[in-house]
């Protein structure tokens, strides 16, 4: 019994540009009361992953530009400190997106 159905071959592209994994794709469309999971993206990406703000970088201002800034931290998700973009249950048929911290 060979274990090809278990593994999906992609190329590097396709892991740096992002690609929709069918299994979690399923899991994804199932409703969390038939065992499946709402919350997690089907797109997989190691440039622009889902929980990455699109141009939004973390940055320290040195003040060249603006004086005002010097010493400021850029915003990630519009909050100072690190967060992570997630969605989770407010109802058990509705998911919602908010900003955890990780640690």
């Amino acid at each position: 019994m060979g274990l090809g159905g278990l593994f999906t071959y992609k190329t590097p592209r396709q892991y740096i540009e992002g690609f929709t994994d069918p299994l979690i794709s399923v899991l994804n469309e199932t409703p969390v009361y038939m065992g499946g999971d709402q919350t997690v993206s089907p797109f997989l990406s190691l440039d622009a992953p889902v929980t990455h703000p699109a141009n939004n970088s973390i940055s320290f201002m040195t003040g060249v530009d603006n004086y005002a800034l010097t010493r400021q931290m850029g915003l990630w998700l519009n909050e100072p400190n690190i967060r992570v973009a997630s969605k989770d249950y407010a109802t058990l048929n509705t998911v919602v997106d908010v900003n955890y911290n990780p640690w």
